[in-house]
């Protein structure tokens, strides 16, 4: 209706121990608010039966939906009974079953561990049972990189990309801007001071990093075990992962670094040096393959390129759909895809100060992304279902 009608609050105030009753209202003021209420209705009721009268469901409201109402809240009063004997014993099976199956996966891994921890788990499965080889870690390290690689390329040819996307890249040339603008002003050349504190300051907030994420990962892991709800635990599974709290904690550190006098380290060539420190990151995470391993299962490499052109094909459509800037679907790609290590690379490859929103991108993926996995394995229950 593009109208706003007179809010309770400015009666009587927000809600709390200072909220005035109707009472002490004028009588004029509330007989105008009363009449408004009513008008505002009506008004809605001539609006919605034109949307239902539109929509051709005016016969689904009127004889399926509004008799549904009542039955709905007397449903709602009465309440439903339970067979709690049933559900008690239930719970006993359960509780069982979940004993017993906890027992067999410590015999088989040789230890105890917290289950419901996906940093614990893993170390168990992939660096003591060894139940990923070599061959797995090639394929996601190269499929991956190649992506990138492509995504680095393309950058070159982002104008006529964010031309077909039909994208509005105004904020981003702003930000580019703006920083560059800044630079140029703080822009000195640096010295063996400027890098010892520019190198103090990564340091002790990494160090800072790793020792609160220790202890914050360790607490969530047990707050997360004792859910009851093996959905939520699920969900929640995230807040027990060490590397998580400690790219959460360094990023939330420089940027409250960023409001003070340190960001001018920047004209000393810090995000270059931080730039230095990705690629490193990167380089220790190729390390781990074993190139030679992918002889052995060379079908390995058709699931890699299937699961990138899936990735590929769901975010161009959707960044075609929303008409996104290039900047976001090629950070965003590596956020889903690469995650801390890569997503800054191709944002400072757009511009070096762009980097520390690859960061936040990728801490943001790494959260979305223990939901959308869980998604994922419903999907994949309901279909093994069906078949």
């Amino acid at each position: 209706l593009n109208y706003q009608p007179v809010s309770i609050a400015e009666l009587i105030g927000k809600k709390g121990k200072n909220q005035l009753s109707m009472r002490v209202v004028p009588l004029e003021d509330q007989t105008e608010y009363a009449v408004e209420d009513a008008d505002i209705t009506l008004q809605l009721k001539e609006h919605f039966i034109n949307e239902l009268e539109n929509g051709n469901v005016t016969k689904l409201f009127n004889e399926i939906e509004l008799p549904l109402v009542s039955v709905l809240a007397a449903m709602e009063i009465e309440g439903i009974n339970l067979n709690t004997g049933f559900l008690k014993e239930l719970s006993v099976h359960l509780t069982e079953d979940i004993n017993r199956l906890e027992k067999n996966i410590f015999e088989q891994a040789g230890e105890e561990f917290n289950i419901a921890s996906p940093k614990q788990l893993g170390i168990v499965l992939f660096e003591n049972m060894k139940l990923v080889d070599g061959g797995m870690i090639f394929v996601d390290i190269v499929v991956a990189n190649v992506w990138m690689a492509i995504l680095l390329i393309s950058i070159g040819k982002k104008d006529a990309i964010n031309k077909w996307l039909k994208a509005d890249t105004s904020a981003i040339e702003e930000l580019k801007e703006k920083v560059i603008s800044f630079t140029q002003k703080i822009k000195k050349n640096p010295t063996l001071t400027d890098y010892m504190i520019i190198l103090a300051i990564a340091f002790g907030t990494v160090g800072f990093g790793h020792f609160a994420a220790g202890y914050l990962a360790a607490f969530f892991n047990e707050v997360v075990a004792g859910i009851n709800s093996e959905i939520a635990k699920n969900i929640f599974t995230f807040l027990g992962s060490q590397f998580f709290w400690l790219v959460s904690i360094s990023t939330i550190i420089a940027i409250l670094l960023s409001h003070t006098k340190a960001k001018n380290y920047e004209g000393a060539g810090a995000s270059k040096i931080g730039s230095i420190f990705i690629y490193m990151l990167v380089a220790t995470i190729g390390m781990k393959m074993d190139a030679l391993s992918i002889f052995e299962n060379p079908g390995l490499f058709l699931i890699g390129i299937v699961w990138m052109l899936i990735h590929i094909t769901v975010l161009l459509v959707v960044g075609k759909l929303i008409k996104a800037p290039f900047f976001f679907v090629a950070v965003g790609s590596q956020a889903n895809v690469g995650g801390a290590a890569s997503a800054p690379i191709v944002a400072s490859a757009f511009h070096p100060a762009l980097a520390p929103v690859g960061v936040l991108l990728a801490v943001l993926g790494y959260a979305l992304g223990t939901y959308a996995a869980w998604f994922c394995t419903v999907l994949m229950q309901a279909a093994a279902g069906g078949l």
